[in-house]
């Protein structure tokens, strides 16, 4: 897999990621969604997430340019563990109304945990597959 597209994953997927995770959880709770409402939470997780993903992207192509392997769980757990950190300072950030205390803080790392974990498989598996190409 190319540099840049790789580089795209690690920035576009996670906010994508992130508003899926909190759509499902919305429709499951009261048991709807409206498009509007699809389309506000989409938005609102890219303003929310492209700097720490960003950040997350650059500390991910430093570790490959030093040798860690896009296709390894290593990188897979690293993915994981940059995304618990985006998680908090998008909850350190950006504090919920209702919640401004650690409690949201935790929540969005263990959000930013997952997301980082799925966005590192997805690396992983686009990079395999790029290879077997």
């Amino acid at each position: 897999m190319r540099k840049s597209v790789r580089v795209a994953i690690e920035i576009l997927v996670p906010p994508a990621i992130a508003a899926a995770i909190f759509i499902l959880l919305f429709a499951f709770s009261t048991g709807s969604i409206r498009l509007k409402g699809l389309l506000f939470v989409v938005g609102v997780a890219y303003v929310y997430a492209v700097l720490p993903s960003a950040a997350y992207a650059a500390a991910m192509e430093i570790a490959f340019s030093r040798g860690l392997s896009p296709r390894s769980w290593k990188s897979v757990s690293l993915s994981t563990v940059c995304g618990g950190g985006a998680g908090i300072l998008i909850g350190a950030v950006f504090p919920q109304p209702s919640a401004a205390d650690m409690k949201s803080a935790l929540s969005m790392s263990l959000l930013g945990a997952g997301v980082g974990a799925l966005t590192g498989i997805s690396v992983m598996i686009c990079s395999r597959k790029a290879k077997n190409a």
